[in-house]
């Protein structure tokens, strides 16, 4: 559980002057009736409840969820997606869709001006060719923690992919922390890139 409030006394007790949050999709608060392939959609009305409390300045001068990624099943046939895809567009905050890729779904999201938020993985680049007005959005650093001390090998493949990506102008890379332990793993390996003045 992690709502409004939280996120409000974190901001509060950072120190730092945050302006704007986003909100990615967890798997929480999905709608428990409705179309299967719509109940995703009562986790951005969720995060677009948040963004509109903050609105009304009582929680500070942050602009909570001020944008907001959600998911849907990328594997629906085209016209199901489309149309699914046009209820979330509804959403005032709402900017793009986490989910496993399939080549007919990102054509769509393409077609519609989505982004597409994901890991960074050998494939990423191809993706970026393929699709060249989608944008991408590689979550976490673009850094996935190996589960134990391999010996660098997981920092090596990192530099390799973020090379390989670095040539298309779709990718972005979103520096967003997850866990305890991320941050300390990260910090440690990407200092230069993560402390600011």
């Amino acid at each position: 559980r992690y709502v409004l409030d939280d996120v409000v006394a974190d901001i509060r007790s950072s120190g730092h002057n945050v302006t704007h949050t986003c909100f990615v999709e967890c798997g929480a608060m999905f709608s428990k009736a409705g179309p299967v392939r719509l109940r995703s959609l009562g986790e951005v009305f969720f995060a677009q409840g948040a963004a509109s409390a903050s609105e009304s300045g009582t929680y500070g001068t942050a602009q909570i969820c001020a944008g907001i990624t959600g998911t849907v099943d990328l594997s629906l046939p085209t016209d199901t997606l489309q149309s699914a895809l046009e209820y979330f567009m509804r959403v005032p905050n709402f900017r793009g869709i986490r989910s496993s890729p399939t080549d007919a779904g990102l054509a769509i999201l393409e077609k519609l001006g989505v982004v597409f938020e994901t890991g960074l993985g050998a494939d990423t680049a191809k993706l970026a060719q393929k699709f060249p007005s989608l944008k991408i959005v590689m979550n976490h650093c673009c850094f996935r923690l190996p589960t134990e001390d391999d010996g660098g090998k997981s920092l090596s493949q990192w530099k390799r992919n973020v090379a390989a990506v670095a040539e298309y102008p779709n990718v972005f890379a979103k520096v967003a922390l997850q866990t305890a332990l991320t941050v300390t793993v990260l910090h440690s390996a990407f200092r230069k890139l993560i402390d600011t003045p």
